[in-house]
């Protein structure tokens, strides 16, 4: 399978779009030029809180860089709009403390704190549509570069490898590494990206595109 044509000409549209700060409305990054391959519907919305200890060169490479090819496969699978909303510099937010060993606490920990960041500015909680991540500097720990908790729509994902953003977003959305197959090169939800040799594409396979469909379904 090889990226449609079409996501190219949506990238270079979005590229041109600056992600914009949580202190400005609207915060749309992304706008479509036709309905993609999934059944149009309500705005998709990711909550990307960027850690105090991200430089300020990872910040410009996180608009510039993979996150525009991810959203423009998103939303062609989709036919959803996809609204991404930067929070920077927020005490008690931006600060949260990501290496730990229980990573099951992490996570219910970060879902706690996006609920909390949600109900003080009037936004909407974590849910199927409505997605609340931590973008951090360095790993969770060592080897970990990133985790997800689909069934809180929450995840952390470091900056130090071009795919972990989009991947643990995947996740979020219903993709699966057991359907990541890909060839000649390893798709977004590939789960073993640090030992195979294959080169990685920035798109997910024909079953992970089945998986976020079902995932959105439902989504009001």
């Amino acid at each position: 399978m090889h990226v449609k044509l079409k996501t190219w000409l949506l990238l270079v549209a979005f590229i041109l779009v600056p992600l914009t700060p949580v202190h400005a409305e609207p915060t749309t990054s992304h706008t479509p030029s036709s309905k993609g391959a999934g059944e149009a519907g309500s705005n998709l919305r990711l909550f990307l809180f960027v850690h105090d200890q991200v430089s300020a060169q990872e910040r410009a490479e996180l608009g510039s860089g993979y996150l525009n090819t991810y959203l423009a496969h998103l939303e062609e699978i989709t036919g959803r709009r996809t609204t991404v909303t930067i929070i920077t510099n927020k005490p008690g937010f931006t600060d949260f403390g990501y290496r730990r060993d229980n990573w099951e606490q992490l996570l219910r920990d970060w879902s706690s704190t996006s609920i909390r960041y949600a109900n003080e500015n009037n936004l909407p909680r974590p849910s199927e549509r409505h997605k609340y991540m931590l973008l951090t500097s360095n790993k969770i720990d060592w080897l970990t570069h990133g985790l997800s908790a689909p069934e809180l729509n929450v995840g952390i994902a470091s900056l130090k490898m071009y795919n972990t953003v989009g991947h643990e977003i995947g996740h979020l959305l219903g993709a699966t590494h057991e359907a990541a197959t890909g060839f000649p090169c390893q798709t977004i939800m590939w789960g073993d990206a640090l030992t195979t040799g294959i080169n990685p594409c920035y798109y997910f396979s024909e079953a992970n595109q089945n998986a976020i469909l079902e995932h959105l379904k439902n989504a009001p």
